[in-house]
């Protein structure tokens, strides 16, 4: 299960690259 959480948090990370800064700030 957490491999699949992990994948799919993954997945949407490399969609939003460029907001990423962004929220690292937020963060």
């Amino acid at each position: 299960m957490n491999k699949i959480y992990y994948e799919n948090l993954n997945d949407a990370i490399e969609r939003n690259k460029p907001n990423i800064s962004k929220t690292k700030r937020t963060l």
